[in-house]
Parts: C-alpha cells; structure tokens; sequence
C-alpha cells in the first residue's frame, strides 16, 4: 500500500473506501510473498489502529492488513478509518541501520556528507522524543555508511541494506510523490525486515530545504506508522511547502512512536546495527514493492497505496535519551 504525502496544489484520488489520505505519493505494491516466512511489501504511510473512542490521539499505526489484497478478515474501524484488524508492523529489533547512497543528488548540489547530516537529523527525531509517560522511544538508527547500490530490494536469504536514494534522472512512480518509500514485512508475526527510500528530485517539487521535513515523514512510516488526521502533525498526508530546517514533533506523533516503541522494552547494552543476514553495500536482492512522498494537497481525499519509510542517521550508539520535545510552530 502506498501512502504519498502529497504537496500543495496536488490532490489525491480515494480508494479502497478509505477516508482522506495524507500521502507521499504513489506506487505499485504486492500482497505479499511467501519466502521461508510470508513477506508483506508495504510502502508504509498510514495505517490507524484502533483506538479506544476517548482517545485524543489522532496517529494511525500500519498493520499487516496494509497488503495489495487484505484477506476479507481485514477490517477499517468506521470512526478513525484505521485498520481495525491485523498486527501493528514494527522492527522487532532496537536498533537499525540506513545507508544514503553515495551519489546523493548531483542535480541539488547536494553531497554525500549533506545528505547524511540531513537524514540523520531527520530520522533521530523520532527516537529523541520524551514519551508521554516519560523515557523515550526504545528505537535507535544508525548509518552503515555509503551505498553504492541504487535499486529497491529485500533479499530474505542473504545481506541487505536499507537504501535512501535520490531519484535525479527517472521518476517511475506517481508524479505528485514527493519520496517513495518500500518496506517488507513478516504478514504473520508484523516484523518489519527492510525498508528503502526513494526521494523524487527529478520532478524539481523537492529542494534541499524541503529534505527535513519528508524524510522525517519518511522515517516515520519507516518505523511502522501511517498518516495521522492531526493536520499539525509530522505524519499528516500533506506537506505545506513551508520548509524548515527545524523540524518539530507534535504530541500526536510522539505518542505515536511511543506506542510503537515504549520506553519499556529491553535494551541491549551494545547495539549491533546490522541488519539479521548482514550489511551488503552492492545490490543483489530480491525487489519486493515500494513507497512513497508526495507534495501538499488542498483536497483531503485519501488515496492507500504503498509507502514505506527510509532510515537516516549518523548515531553509532543508542539514542535512549531523553529530550524534551519541542511544540510544533
């Protein structure tokens, strides 16, 4: 399922009787593999869980309902127009690893050491965040450091890595996506087991200043959360075309990665940032789907398709921190 954020002046189309959606932007996806385990691909973007009717909160998470053909077990709560049904996806893991590739964006101006700093900024947002009930989330990012492969794909019998790339010459996915994200998952147990980002610089709707915001979107999905109906929120379908560099979390989306990731779970006393099978920085895997970032749209109509997030970060040790979270402007 793809869910593009989508960008101001762009609109996106409703499917699958699903309320408005807040997307990145659009691609294909598949129902799901089965190899060894059975595979979800997602581009993850928004999924809601159901929430208790008191709740405040506004945050969706993705579950394993997010496939091209949900199973008829597959509910949407009527209220929140969340999935009802199936597993929340998260890693099961603490800690997990992202790698820019080493091209970034020639058409930007844009290095390799700049897009690192800029996603590491962007994706250790999420895990510096001050749960509501104090600690912060148990997730922490790492960069393996440059990729030379540029393709989307998940092996699940040998090394992998998870991709942030910049797309400067061909855009294959929806026009209005401003980022395309592909995440593979386990559709029995929710674990998450790759995800690789796409940013669509070829269209020119993405410049540097706008980096922050979408791969913070973008990280989001990648740690299992979909679009929240917060319109303040980081994980809101649309982006405002306001950039700043200085990016601020709302309540919603902490809450959100909190709940995904309490404060309370274990963590290790060394991280190993490796993904399970190894680190492989050629490609060779096997592509499974993808996802998506889109510009702002005035209409709120959502679209589900698939979308996944890209990991970005520089931290070599465990972001378990606390910080104060700062109010959204």
């Amino acid at each position: 399922m793809v869910h593009p954020i989508l960008g101001r002046g762009t609109q996106a189309t409703a499917s699958n009787s699903r309320s408005p959606a807040r997307r990145l932007g659009r691609s294909s996806a598949a129902a799901g593999l089965r190899i060894d385990l059975w595979l979800g691909l997602l581009a993850v973007a928004a999924v809601w869980l159901a929430l208790p009717a008191a709740s405040a909160w506004a945050f969706c998470r993705t579950t394993t309902c997010a496939v091209l053909k949900p199973p008829t077990s597959c509910t949407h709560d009527p209220i929140t127009k969340c999935w009802a049904t199936g597993i929340p996806l998260s890693w099961t893991t603490q800690c997990m690893s992202f790698s820019v590739n080493v091209h970034a964006s020639p058409l930007l101006g844009l290095n390799y050491d700049d897009a690192l700093a800029i996603a590491d900024a962007s994706f250790t947002r999420w895990p510096l965040a001050t749960c509501p009930d104090g600690g912060s989330p148990s997730i922490a990012y790492s960069s393996k450091g440059g990729l030379t492969c540029s393709l989307v794909e998940y092996n699940p019998n040998g090394p992998n890595a998870n991709v942030v790339v910049f797309r400067d010459d061909v855009w294959t996915h929806e026009a209005t996506a401003l980022a395309l994200t592909t995440v593979h998952f386990n559709v029995r147990t929710g674990q998450i087991l790759d995800a690789d980002m796409e940013i669509n610089t070829q269209s020119g709707q993405v410049g540097i200043a706008d980096l922050p915001f979408v791969i913070t979107h973008e990280s989001g999905h990648f740690g299992g959360l979909d679009h929240s109906h917060d319109p303040n929120a980081v994980m809101f379908f649309q982006y405002s075309g306001v950039a700043s560099p200085d990016v601020r979390l709302t309540d919603d989306d902490v809450a959100a990665i909190c709940d995904a990731y309490p404060p309370s779970r274990p963590v290790p006393a060394v991280c190993d940032f490796d993904p399970p099978k190894g680190y492989a920085t050629d490609c060779g895997g096997d592509v499974q789907a993808a996802c998506s970032v889109a510009p702002t749209q005035s209409t709120d109509r959502r679209s589900w398709k698939w979308g996944a997030l890209a990991l970005a970060g520089a931290a070599v040790v465990l972001r378990w921190r606390a910080r104060r979270r700062r109010s959204r402007r």
